[in-house]
C-alpha cells in the first residue's frame, strides 16, 4: 500500500498485470529448496557472515538435477498458457 501510495503522489504509472503464478515460474520451488536446505543446515548460521556466506553456499550446491524438474515443468504450463489464450482470443 505504502509503495502504490507513493507511485501515485509522483506520478509514476504502473501497468496493471495478473499476479505470477508459481506454475509458471521456475525460481518459486528452487526458492523452497534453498530454504529447506538452510533449515536443515547445521549448525545453523549465527553471525552476520555466516547469514550471508551459508545461502550462498547451499546455492551453490543446488544441483541441475534438483532445478531442471521445475524447468520442464514450467516450460509445459507456459506452453499449456500460450496455447489456450491463443485458442480464447481465436488465433
Amino acid at each position: 500500500k505504502v509503495t502504490k501510495k507513493w507511485l501515485a503522489d509522483h506520478n509514476v504509472p504502473i501497468f496493471p498485470h495478473p499476479p505470477i503464478s508459481p506454475d509458471v515460474s521456475a525460481i518459486e520451488p528452487v526458492w523452497h529448496i534453498l530454504k529447506t536446505h538452510l533449515r536443515d543446515y547445521q549448525p545453523p548460521p549465527s553471525t552476520e557472515s555466516q547469514l550471508r556466506d551459508v545461502p550462498l553456499d547451499i546455492w551453490g550446491k543446488i544441483t541441475c538435477d534438483e532445478i531442471n524438474p521445475f524447468i520442464e515443468r514450467t516450460s509445459f504450463f507456459t506452453r499449456a498458457f500460450v496455447t489456450e489464450l491463443a485458442v480464447h482470443c481465436g488465433f
